[in-house]
């Protein structure tokens, strides 16, 4: 076997290795990037970056307070909701500022 193979018990790469993209609500597949500050508080909040897909496309609430210019939604799964801030670029792009979860 080797490193790379799935069955040695090595931990899957938690990024994919090509650049990342999310289909928002408006229904457009778009370049997505998570900013520095928003991947510090991944690790120390334990938000996945499927969980920041997941909470963009398929938000469970949408709406919630945020700085203007801002979007913030939410996604409650499996006990716990996690909330994305994110910004829509001219260009479509979509810039996460930060993300955080309950509990």
């Amino acid at each position: 076997m080797s490193a790379t193979d799935p069955d040695a018990g090595d931990p899957p790469d938690p990024l994919p290795s090509g650049p990342l993209t999310v289909r928002p609500r408006n229904g457009n597949r778009v370049p997505l990037v998570i900013g520095d500050h928003a991947t510090g508080r991944q690790g120390e909040r334990l938000v996945s970056v499927d969980d920041i897909i997941a909470a963009i496309e398929f938000p469970t609430r949408t709406g919630l307070k945020t700085q203007p210019g801002r979007k913030r939604v939410a996604r409650t799964e499996r006990g716990r909701e996690v909330h994305v801030v994110y910004e829509e670029w001219d260009d479509g792009t979509v810039y996460v500022v930060t993300t955080f979860r309950y509990p």
